[in-house]
């Protein structure tokens, strides 16, 4: 029985303490109106300040496209210098295609945007040359520009030559840089 009488003594201090509590706790309506627009001010600054940051950030980050439409994402490593031969072979530098290669000897990178519209040139691997050049071709399939294995222009509307992209070994390592826009 004393545990009982115990229990609920203790039962009855605590709802006291919590009345207590509670009766502490109740605000005016001023009262309340007050915090709320406090706490309201808080977080619309402190949301705010994240927006400000963000919008700083991106003013001083450095752009991954330049006002030229030239990709600048530094060195891609694209493979090692025994993944490529004579045979052109396509790889990406951010979403602007490149193609590297042999060319006597010597490791190239030609972009393959065509200098017209853009479009992507097609290296022709059917290993028939070109009917109307009699070499093998890079061909634009958008407005029939047709480049040699060195980039010029043979004919087609295209205004010049396929842009060189420049490239780099270090090592085994073969790393792809931006298109020079020059050529």
């Amino acid at each position: 029985m004393k545990d009982k009488e115990k229990a609920a003594e203790e039962s009855r201090k605590w709802s006291e303490k919590l009345r207590i509590n509670y009766a502490r706790e109740l605000l005016s309506r001023r009262e309340f109106f007050s915090k709320s627009l406090d706490w309201l001010l808080g977080t619309s600054v402190f949301v705010s300040g994240g927006f400000g940051a963000a919008l700083i950030w991106k003013y001083f980050e450095q752009p991954k496209i330049s006002m030229e439409g030239e990709t600048k994402l530094g060195w891609i490593h694209i493979g090692k210098i025994d993944d490529f031969n004579e045979t052109p072979q396509k790889v990406y530098y951010g979403e602007e295609p490149a193609y590297v290669y042999f060319l006597r000897r010597k490791l190239v990178a030609l972009s393959a945007i065509c200098p017209h519209v853009r479009c992507t040139v097609i290296w022709n691997p059917t290993g028939k040359p070109n009917p109307r050049t009699g070499s093998k071709t890079f061909d634009c399939p958008c407005h029939v520009s047709s480049f040699d294995i060195e980039g010029r222009r043979l004919y087609g509307p295209s205004p010049r030559g396929l842009y060189p992209n420049k490239l780099k070994v270090v090592g085994e390592k073969v790393y792809l840089g931006n298109s020079t826009r020059e050529g």
